[in-house]
C-alpha cells in the first residue's frame, strides 16, 4: 500500500538527515525513540504493518545505531532483539515494531469490546459478528484491511483477559476463561469426558487379576498427588465428597470435605469428587 511506502520513506529521510558521527550513543538513543519509532505509531494503531516493512524500518534504525553509512559493513556487537529488551534486562528498551503494532491494534479491539455502542463498534458488529461479540468473531469473507488488522490482534486480548461473571449470557462455558483457578481459568474438559475417562479407568481396574491392599504411594519430587473419595449414609440419603492433596513427603497441602445438595448415582458422585479435586488443585 502507498501509505506503507510513505512511512518507510519518512523514517529513512529522518535517519539519513541526522549526523550520527556528531551524536553520542545517548543522543542516537533519544533520536531513535523520539522520532524514528514515533513516525509509524499512528499507522500502526490502524493497520497491521507487513513483517517485511517492520524488518526494513528496524534495519534502518539498527544501521543508524551502529553508525553504518549506505552499504558500509560494521560489526553489530549486540543483536537487535536484545536491544529491544528493557534496560533492566540488558537491552536499550527499543520497540519491537511487530509486537508494538499488535499491542496498538489490540487496544482498538478492546475499545470495540468495552464500548459496544460506539459507531465503529456497531458497524463492525453488523458486518462481522452480528450474533456474538468481538472475541468470538470470525474474519469473514472479503474483510476490510482495518478489520483484518484488528482481528489478528484479538489473540492478544484473549491471552490477557478473563470474564467476570455477571448474568453469564455471553460466556461460553467450555471455551472462555471465567473460573477463579489461576492455572488456565477454563473448564479443562466436559463432564461427559470425565465420565468416559472414569468408566475406562474403572474397567481397567476391574480386569486386574491381582488387587493389592490400598496403600498411599508418594508421587515424585515436585509433584502433588490428589486423592478423592465419596461417602454416603446407611440409608443413602446423604452424600459427600472428600479431597486431599499431598506432596511427596505425605504432607497435606490442601483438603476439602463437602456434602452434596442432592442425590446422585454412584458414578455421578465419583465424577463430582474428581471435579472437586481438579478445582481444588
Amino acid at each position: 500500500m502507498a501509505i506503507f511506502v510513505d512511512v518507510k520513506e519518512r523514517v529513512a529521510k529522518k535517519l539519513s538527515g541526522w549526523k550520527e558521527k556528531l551524536l553520542s550513543m545517548g543522543g542516537r538513543e533519544v533520536l531513535i525513540k523520539a522520532v524514528a519509532q514515533a513516525i509509524p505509531t499512528y499507522t500502526m494503531s490502524c493497520f497491521l504493518l507487513p513483517k517485511s516493512l517492520c524488518d526494513d524500518i528496524e534495519g534502518m534504525m539498527r544501521r543508524f545505531w551502529w553508525e553504518q553509512r549506505d552499504q558500509e559493513s560494521k560489526i553489530t556487537w549486540v543483536s537487535w532483539q536484545k536491544l529491544c529488551k528493557s534496560k533492566l534486562e540488558g537491552g536499550m528498551s527499543f520497540r519491537n515494531l511487530q509486537a508494538f503494532n499488535l499491542a496498538m491494534l489490540a487496544k482498538q479491539g478492546w475499545r470495540l469490546l468495552s464500548n459496544p455502542q460506539s459507531l465503529i463498534a456497531r458497524i463492525y458488529k453488523a458486518r462481522y459478528y452480528p450474533h456474538g461479540h468481538v472475541l468470538n468473531s470470525k474474519l469473514g469473507c472479503n474483510p476490510s484491511y482495518s478489520w483484518h488488522s484488528i482481528f489478528q490482534a484479538l489473540e492478544v486480548i484473549r491471552k490477557g483477559t478473563r470474564w467476570r461473571v455477571g448474568n453469564g449470557r455471553l460466556i461460553h462455558i467450555w471455551e472462555d476463561k471465567w473460573l477463579p483457578t489461576p492455572s488456565t481459568y477454563k473448564v479443562w474438559c466436559s463432564a461427559n469426558t470425565i465420565k468416559s475417562d472414569y468408566r475406562e479407568a474403572d474397567a481397567l481396574c476391574s480386569q486386574s487379576q491381582s488387587y493389592e491392599a490400598s496403600r498411599w504411594k508418594a508421587p515424585p519430587t515436585g509433584v502433588y498427588k490428589v486423592n478423592v473419595d465419596v461417602a454416603a449414609t446407611s440409608d443413602g440419603r446423604s452424600l459427600g465428597v472428600g479431597v486431599v492433596i499431598r506432596n511427596n513427603k505425605g504432607e497435606s497441602i490442601a483438603a476439602l470435605c463437602k456434602p452434596l445438595s442432592r442425590q446422585f448415582s454412584s458414578l455421578e458422585t465419583k465424577v463430582l469428587a474428581l471435579e472437586h479435586g481438579i478445582l481444588l488443585a
